[in-house]
């Protein structure tokens, strides 16, 4: 398979992994059969097979997870990617001929070199992303034999995914256009460079918490679910979001702080702790939501 060659024949993929992934029925020995797959949450170095099985797996979570996913580790693999690795004796050669059988084009191999020199004046810094998940881009309608119906949906037993026409043809057309005050603010936010994790403070899972760390980084804000203690907090019983900034961050990322206080309508407190790694701390409560990606 092209995906799993080419990231073999670049050497590997190291994968953030924010939230670990489950599959008791993955496909194994080419669809004969299956496997339990497990992959735990942190910083993974991934070959071609374990990125694809990360990418792929999809028993116990929805297709715009899988969608995330498959993004991370595109990202991933261009962010670790550079110019002399492509330019390599053979390298070049080696992935035309992995993608021919995945990939049409009619541009000619020698000009390849010229597009990967092209590809380096581009600024990945400031990529942006966008998965159309429900409920803001689409509505999930799902009641079984026996439930109410749910408010304008169909009367089936059949799960079914309504689009939202109208907000996704606004996304699409409006993702590559900055807004000039957004982007000096992004330019404010990316020169303070602070690390925000963002905790989970309740009993639920990590989709909540890695939903929003995601959105938060189309903000430009480097958030992440950190791996230590599998992203919860000191405690699960949190009723309402609390930012902190820690050891002077409410000084050298005055910006992201304030951001963040108006994306989750809370007023930061501080704390001094030399041990804490992060510069400001979001603890998830169970009344948090999870901040709109910015457009």
């Amino acid at each position: 398979m092209g995906f799993r060659d080419v990231i073999n024949t670049l050497g590997g993929v190291m994968v953030d992994v924010q939230i670990p992934v489950y599959d008791p029925k993955y496909p194994a020995n080419e669809g004969k059969g299956s496997t339990k797959l497990y992959v735990p949450p942190g910083i993974q170095f991934m070959d071609g097979s374990e990125a694809l099985a990360y990418a792929r797996a999809r028993h116990t979570t929805t297709d715009f997870d899988r969608a995330a996913r498959q993004q991370r580790v595109l990202t991933s693999v261009r962010e670790q990617t550079d110019l002399s690795t492509l330019l390599a004796p053979g390298v070049i050669s080696q992935l035309f001929s992995e993608l021919k059988q995945d990939v049409r084009t009619d541009i000619p191999p020698e000009l390849f070199p010229q597009l990967v020199g092209l590809a380096q004046n581009v600024d990945f810094n400031n990529k942006t992303s966008l998965v159309l998940t429900p409920p803001t881009y689409s509505k999930e309608c799902y009641s079984p034999s026996g439930t109410a119906i749910q408010p304008g949906c169909p009367n089936t037993n059949l799960y079914i995914l309504q689009a939202n026409v109208s907000a996704i043809r606004d996304a699409v057309k409006n993702v590559f256009n900055q807004n000039p005050a957004q982007e000096r603010q992004r330019e404010q936010i990316s020169a303070e460079a602070a690390t925000v994790s963002v905790l989970n403070g309740t009993p639920a899972n990590n989709a909540t918490t890695t939903k929003i760390a995601d959105n938060l980084t189309s903000y430009g804000i480097n958030a992440i679910v950190p791996p230590i203690n599998s992203g919860w907090a000191d405690r699960r019983d949190y009723t309402d979001t609390v930012i902190t900034a820690w050891n002077g961050a409410e000084d050298s990322a005055s910006t992201t702080l304030s951001v963040l206080s108006k994306l989750f309508k809370v007023t930061p407190v501080t704390g001094t702790d030399p041990s804490q790694t992060a510069d400001i701390t979001v603890v998830v409560g169970t009344s948090t939501q999870a901040p709109p990606r910015q457009q």
